[in-house]
């Protein structure tokens, strides 16, 4: 009865509010692993780029199927359902994984791979193969709820920091300043320098700009390739905004040290130069799609 009503499109707006209420409560299965989810987006900056995945994927998905019939449901997505409610719970009691590197593992069923299966099998069973097709790429951005594994802090963060450290204190050695401090902090003089915070290591713009870059990509229906091109570019692109922003900082401290009424002002200074980076980082992702497509 339900497929019937789903094939006649007798009942659009009302079926279309049973799947969603019904997608709504079937979230309740997975509480521990939301509650994870949200413990990492509030507290972790790294990571937080994820909360934007499923607001992203109902919306894309939703404008794939404006316009749309759709057509008979198909009952393989409740096996989807409840295969997807059942592996959460064996991960959480099993503790499945793959490590990686000492202390650093990866789980065997991340929870974007779980909500796909369980979104997917939604789909599929109100609005049919079709339905699925079509929302395809919104659904496959719930693979990144968790666009960074928790490892990558262990296996990249304090990496990244110590090479922006050092080519922070190479541009000051090539400016003629003597710096001293050890490791992430760096002394213009006694009591002014700045310290390499984690959030210097370029590896958070990294990833907002390469997820912000998948988006527009698909929205401004790139070419696969270009798509590929347009997301490593901006990866690549935001690393270089973070070494920018650093060399900004250090020739902001070389005037400093000559002008001293400027050393009262270096936070406003990082605030500018910030400022500054945000408004290029929003050009890139705005102009290269327009100019891709226009070739």
């Amino acid at each position: 009865m339900l497929s019937a009503a789903i094939k006649k499109q007798e009942y659009p707006y009302a079926i279309a509010a049973l799947s969603f209420t019904a997608f709504l409560f079937g979230l309740y299965g997975f509480a521990p692993e939301l509650n994870t989810l949200w413990n990492v987006w509030s507290g972790d900056p790294l990571r937080s780029a994820g909360i934007l995945a499923p607001p992203l994927a109902l919306s894309l998905s939703i404008r794939a199927w404006r316009g749309q019939r759709f057509e008979e449901g198909s009952w393989w997505g409740l096996l989807l359902i409840i295969a997807a409610l059942t592996a959460a719970r064996m991960v959480e009691s099993l503790r499945l994984g793959f490590v990686v590197l000492p202390g650093a593992m990866i789980s065997a069923l991340p929870i974007g791979l779980l909500l796909w299966f369980y979104a997917s099998g939604f789909v599929l069973l109100f609005g049919g193969v079709r339905a699925w097709k079509s929302a395809s790429f919104g659904l496959a951005l719930l693979l990144l709820v968790n666009p960074v594994p928790g490892s990558a802090n262990n296996l990249f963060d304090l990496k990244l920091q110590y090479l922006s450290a050092k080519l922070a204190r190479g541009f000051a050695t090539m400016l003629g300043m003597q710096v001293s401090g050890k490791g992430l902090e760096m002394m213009f003089s006694p009591e002014f320098g700045m310290f390499i915070a984690p959030g210097c290591n370029g590896l958070r713009g990294a990833v907002a700009l390469g997820f912000l870059a998948l988006v527009i990509g698909h929205i401004r229906r790139m070419g696969l390739v270009p798509r590929i091109c347009f997301v490593a570019g901006s990866v690549g692109f935001a690393y270089l905004l973070n070494l920018l922003r650093l060399f900004a900082l250090v020739l902001f401290y070389w005037v400093a040290l000559h002008v001293q009424g400027l050393q009262a002002h270096a936070e406003m200074a990082d605030y500018i130069i910030g400022g500054i980076i945000f408004f290029l980082a929003a050009g890139f992702l705005v102009g290269v799609p327009k100019l891709v497509v226009r070739i």
